[in-house]
């Protein structure tokens, strides 16, 4: 897609940005838009390399790009419905063309039942398959409805979150800026890629915007649409050196966050200490009340609760999102007196009160701890702890 806009080392120099800077906003764990940006920018690229083709062929070519793009977006939405946005963006643009290219209201209808059906369809089936087996209610509940039941968190907590996200775009921002400053030449013939490309970019930072939650992995969708915007500074050498810089910026301060995380947060050496610590489950069940939740994929799984995410016990504001009552279903878990628990270290803020008394009312009593690890550069409130059954 950078291509089209840049040179060749522009688009070059855009594609390693991409690389760079989802580390920035904790993506080097795998958060779920490391996944889903593969699709979506697959649907935009079918749609943006052929953009000239979709405004002068016949509705049938139409109907093809725009049922391959929205089949995309419909795997995508599976893995995270928040990309919903772009993906209605996508289909009112390719609704757009078949408007404009006069193929009449019939065929732009049947062009827009066609498309929504498809990109529906992955979710539609992912839905039946829980309702044959009992659990639509359920799947309704966890994929659509719990979003709603969050309360709202302090403003100045969204407002680290929202100056962090802003820290991050920052120099996307002064690229683009730059960019018209150098009044870089764009191609006149693709000022209806350019115009596609520009929407894009302000859909996916209102997606962002309008969940209200500002967590900093919610802006690594931005970063495909801003990453590309950056390849046409490589037409002038003072934009080359802002590429530059970027790119070497963003790899060191990378680097050091990963080493900083690695400290506060554990590595590899301490998630294998926890699997000797609670003896690979042969010893009985274990849950993790605040811990490395990939434990449970790791190790032989007992089914203490069909609530397992740790923050769903222990924040507040899920207490009213997740289908239980924390309380009661923390309750539930120690009556089946797991054999270990693993927990953290002080009080956070926001940390659900009752459900930490009630935990820690048992550990004292039926508990011993037997493993302690505390981070290198951090408070210990990032502690992780390890508790035997002993009775």
């Amino acid at each position: 897609m950078a291509r089209i806009i840049a040179p060749p080392g522009g688009a070059f120099m855009a594609a390693v940005i991409y690389e760079i800077w989802p580390i920035l906003a904790r993506g080097e764990s795998g958060q779920s838009p490391i996944f889903y940006n593969l699709p979506v920018a697959g649907a935009m690229a079918l749609i943006m390399t052929h953009i000239a083709d979709l405004r002068t062929t016949d509705t049938a070519y139409r109907r093809k790009i725009g049922t391959l793009a929205m089949l995309l977006f419909g795997l995508a939405i599976q893995i995270k419905y928040t990309v919903i946005f772009e993906g209605i963006f996508a289909g009112v643009y390719l609704l757009y063309f078949s408007i404009t290219s006069r193929d009449g209201l019939y065929r732009t209808m049947l062009n827009a039942l066609v498309w929504i059906s498809v990109a529906l369809a992955p979710t539609v089936a992912v839905y039946l398959f829980y309702a044959v087996i009992g659990h639509g209610h359920e799947w309704i509940y966890a994929n659509i409805l719990s979003v709603f039941g969050r309360t709202p968190e302090s403003a100045q907590v969204l407002l680290h979150r929202v100056y962090r996200i802003l820290l991050l775009i920052a120099p996307f921002a002064a690229a683009i800026l730059l960019r018209r400053a150098l009044r870089i030449p764009q191609p006149h013939d693709r000022a209806a890629e350019i115009g596609f490309l520009n929407m894009w970019t302000v859909v996916s930072i209102a997606a962002v915007a309008v969940f209200g939650t500002w967590y900093i992995h919610y802006v690594l969708p931005v970063f495909v649409p801003l990453s590309i915007e950056t390849a046409p500074l490589f037409c002038k050498g003072t934009g080359k050196v802002m590429l530059y810089l970027m790119c070497g910026t963003g790899i060191i301060w990378g680097q050091f966050m990963i080493a900083r995380h690695l400290g506060s947060e554990g590595n590899s050496a301490l998630f294998h200490t926890l699997e000797k610590q609670v003896a690979y489950g042969r010893d009985g069940c274990f849950f993790i009340y605040k811990g490395p939740v990939s434990l449970y994929d790791d190790l032989p799984y007992c089914h203490l609760t069909d609530h397992p995410f740790p923050s769903h016990f222990s924040l507040e504001k899920e207490a009213q999102s997740t289908g239980m009552d924390p309380v009661k279903e923390m309750g539930a878990v120690l009556s089946q007196k797991p054999a270990y628990i693993i927990t953290g270290g002080e009080e956070v803020p926001g940390e659900n009160r009752a459900v930490r008394a009630a935990l820690y009312d048992a550990l004292t009593r039926q508990y011993t701890m037997i493993y302690g690890w505390t981070p290198k550069h951090a408070s210990s409130n990032d502690r992780v702890t390890v508790y035997k059954r002993v009775d």
